[in-house]
């Protein structure tokens, strides 16, 4: 009798505690999920910011100005254009076509 007590005791005690462990897994990996919403949350807001703060640079009169002026070549009436080439990749440019196919795959591939 007093086994047969002492195993229902025993049983009663694992089975709760496993429903505790399940319990507290479940809960823990509830709060593992909300960190990681709210870092998502924070990651998100500095994007939102930094996508405001380019919108509002980009809204600016003079940037589209800007822009044409340098990516498109565009200029003012009376203006005159000038194209300054890079020294280096002037040379490069050079250097590629007096270079054998062989010798360019070499430098490429080992240099």
């Amino acid at each position: 009798m007093k086994t047969t007590l002492r195993l229902i005791i025993i049983l009663l005690l694992a089975s709760t505690s496993l429903a505790l462990g399940r319990s507290i897994y479940g809960q823990a990996s509830k709060f593992k999920e909300i960190y990681q919403a709210e870092s998502k949350v924070s990651q998100l807001t500095k994007e939102q910011e930094d996508l405001k703060a380019t919108f509002e640079e980009k809204k600016r009169p003079g940037f589209l100005e800007k822009q044409a002026r340098d990516k498109l070549g565009f200029q003012k009436p009376g203006e005159t254009l000038y194209v300054v080439l890079n020294q280096e990749a002037a040379g490069e440019g050079q250097d590629r076509t007096t270079k054998e196919n062989w010798e360019a795959w070499i430098d490429l591939l080992f240099r």
